[in-house]
């Protein structure tokens, strides 16, 4: 039995028989202007949400230390 002959192997053939091509999705036009303009809003903001990141961070780092240490309070044992 002589196996199928597809006008090009890459583009037509079954998963199965190994032939697997991805397409390439990447545009040929490049950025659109809609996407720049968000990218230059995206630099201007990431500061302000990195300084909240840190803030809250700090914060909670607090509040676990407190609770730790009221729950080795409240159960008489000492965990260091």
């Amino acid at each position: 039995m002589a196996s199928p002959i597809w006008p090009d192997p890459a583009r037509s053939a079954p998963s199965n028989c190994g032939f697997q091509v991805v397409p390439n999705r990447n545009s040929d036009t490049g950025t659109s202007a809609k996407n720049r303009i968000d990218s230059k809003i995206t630099e201007k903001t990431m500061p302000m949400v990195v300084r909240m990141a840190i803030a809250e961070l700090a914060a909670r780092i607090v509040i676990t230390i407190r609770s730790t240490a009221l729950r080795e309070r409240k159960s008489g044992l000492t965990i260091r």
